[in-house]
């Protein structure tokens, strides 16, 4: 009879929540750049002018087990933020949007059951999810109601900062936009080349906050696989 050694389970990362998920990142930027109300637990350097690039499906293990296709993001990256759960979209963006964890804005995954529906909800186009036809929800389920809290771009509006949102042109009245994206300034950008271009036009003005968001990584991942090249 041989022993036979099993190795413990990696324990899995628990989001960080009040300390340094993606709830702490946009008080962080708008702390820095001197806009009152926001604490900054992330200790972010006062900054004159701020962009932030999201690209959905990058994250911190995909960046580092493809160290030589993105050697200066690799360079910079030091400690990373947590996802909070589920790590998905649409409840990352809406913690990203509000400063709160998934539990407390209301978005708790890419579908969700709701009473009074036979399919599921989907948060992304604000619409009935599964098979059949394609039932809108935004008369039914009122965004600005199904996520009340206040988001940070409001926040940060009512404290004379306005954040410029670079990204796709459908999102701009989507539910989801609605519900998360209230006091942004929104310009439609719909490629990368377009989001750089305009990122780098809104940055020519001092004190200046600026979100772009690109989302065709991950839809490669979805239709290629997420280990592609």
């Amino acid at each position: 009879m041989h022993a036979v050694t099993i190795s413990a389970a990696p324990s899995p990362t628990v989001p960080r929540y009040g300390t340094r998920s993606l709830g702490e990142l946009v008080p962080s930027l708008l702390s820095s750049l001197g806009v009152a109300g926001f604490a900054n637990p992330l200790a972010v350097e006062p900054a004159s002018r701020v962009c932030l690039l999201l690209i959905d499906g990058l994250g911190w293990e995909l960046l580092r087990a493809n160290a030589g296709a993105a050697p200066f993001l690799n360079s910079i990256a030091r400690e990373p933020l947590t996802a909070g759960f589920p790590a998905t979209t649409a409840a990352s963006l809406s913690s990203l949007a509000t400063g709160v964890p998934p539990g407390e804005h209301g978005l708790v995954g890419y579908t969700m059951a709701l009473p009074g529906y036979e399919r599921a909800f989907n948060t992304l186009t604000w619409s009935l999810y599964g098979v059949g036809p394609r039932v809108e929800l935004v008369g039914e389920l009122v965004p600005e109601s199904f996520q009340p809290l206040p988001t940070l771009a409001e926040r940060a509006a009512a404290a004379g900062m306005r954040i410029h949102h670079l990204g796709p042109a459908f999102h701009e009245w989507s539910g989801l936009t609605r519900a998360i994206g209230r006091g942004e300034r929104f310009h439609a950008a719909d490629s990368l080349e377009a989001v750089t271009e305009g990122a780098l036009r809104l940055l020519n003005a001092p004190r200046t906050f600026v979100f772009g968001y690109h989302s065709r990584l991950d839809a490669a991942g979805h239709v290629h696989g997420v280990a592609t090249s």
